[in-house]
C-alpha cells in the first residue's frame, strides 16, 4: 500500500506537531518526505500506525518533565608552579588524613598504586617509584594532582560553586601547608556535566530509527540556531538511544534516550539550561 505524505500533514500532522500536547518538538512531517526517500529502513505503514497510536495517547494527556537531577562533574584547573608529588605524600605520611578525606593514593605509570593512605593507616605498595598522580578521595568526590600543577576534579554536581569549593578544601587542607600561600589555582573549566529528567510518556525508538537514519543529514533548527544531528541508535540491544547536537565547537550536548522516557544530557554548566530547552 503507498503512503501519501500530503495524506499524513492533513490528517496525522496538525494535531501530532502542536505544541499543546507537545510530544518531542522534533516535527517529524517536515523530515517525512526526506526520509520516504532516502532511507532503506523506512516502512511507511508501521511508521503510519506508530503515529497514529501515539497521537491518540497524546489528546487526552499532557507531556510533562520532570526536574532535572544532576549528576557528576569533571572540571580542570591548572595551578602556578609545578607540584613535587613525593613532597605531597612524604607530608600526607606524617600527618594523616585531613577531616572529610577517606583516602589518599599516589601512583606511577600507567594509574598504578604506589601507596595508600587511610584510615587503617600508611601502606608503601611500590616504593622508590616516580610519582605521576596523587589522588584524594574525598565522599563522593575525587582530586588528581599531577606533577606538572594540573589539577582535575570529578563527583556529583550540586551547585555552581561546587567544583571550586572542592579545590579550595584541598588547597587549605593540603597544598598551601605543603607550599604555603603562594601557591594558586586560576579559573577552573568545568568540561563535562550530566543531568537526568523523564517524561510521562514511553518514547518510540523505532519513530527516532526513521528521523535520524545516517542516510539523512539530520538537523534540527532552534531559534535561529542549527544543530546538526547525529546518533547510535541500538533498540534491539539496550532500548537505548544516542544523540549528538551540534551547533559549533562550543555549542554541542549529547543525549541518551531510553524507552521508557528517561533522558540523559550531557553538557557543560554554563550551556546547560539552554541545552536542556532544545531537548525539550
Amino acid at each position: 500500500m503507498s503512503f501519501d505524505v500530503s495524506e499524513f500533514k492533513t490528517i496525522y500532522g496538525l494535531k501530532f506537531a502542536n505544541k499543546k500536547n507537545g510530544y518531542v518538538q522534533t516535527q517529524f512531517v517536515t523530515f517525512l518526505n526526506e526520509i520516504r526517500n532516502s532511507s532503506p529502513l523506512f516502512k511507511p505503514e508501521e511508521f503510519k500506525k506508530n503515529v497514529m497510536k501515539i497521537q491518540k495517547n497524546l489528546q487526552n494527556k499532557e507531556v510533562k518533565f520532570s526536574n532535572v537531577e544532576f549528576g557528576l562533574y569533571n572540571a580542570v584547573g591548572q595551578a602556578n608552579k609545578l607540584l613535587d608529588l613525593k613532597k605531597i605524600s612524604d607530608y600526607m605520611k606524617k600527618n594523616g588524613l585531613p577531616a572529610g578525606v577517606k583516602k589518599f593514593t599516589t601512583r606511577y605509570g600507567k594509574f598504578q598504586v604506589a601507596s595508600t593512605l587511610n584510615a587503617y593507616g600508611f601502606k608503601n605498595v611500590k616504593p622508590n617509584q616516580t610519582l605521576s598522580m596523587a589522588e584524594f578521595k574525598i565522599n563522593d568526590s575525587t582530586v588528581s594532582i599531577f606533577k606538572n600543577g594540573l589539577i582535575r576534579l570529578s563527583g556529583l554536581y550540586k551547585s555552581n560553586d561546587t567544583p571550586r569549593k572542592l579545590l579550595n578544601f584541598i588547597l587549605d587542607s593540603v597544598l598551601k601547608k605543603v607550599y604555603g600561600s603562594s601557591l594558586t589555582v586560576g579559573n577552573l573549566d568545568v568540561n563535562n556535566l550530566v543531568g537526568k529528567f523523564k517524561i510521562n510518556y514511553d518514547i518510540k525508538t523505532s519513530i527516532l530509527q526513521y528521523l535520524f537514519d545516517k542516510s539523512v543529514n539530520s538537523v534540527y533548527e532552534y531559534g535561529n540556531k542549527i544543530y546538526k544531528v547525529s546518533y547510535d541508535l541500538k533498540p534491539s540491544k539496550t532500548g537505548l538511544v544516542y544523540l549528538k547536537f551540534q551547533e559549533n565547537k562550543n555549542d554541542k550536548f549529547n543525549l541518551t534516550i531510553a524507552q521508557n522516557g528517561t533522558v540523559l544530557i550531557s553538557s557543560i554548566p554554563k550551556m546547560m539550561d539552554e541545552h536542556i530547552k532544545v531537548t525539550k
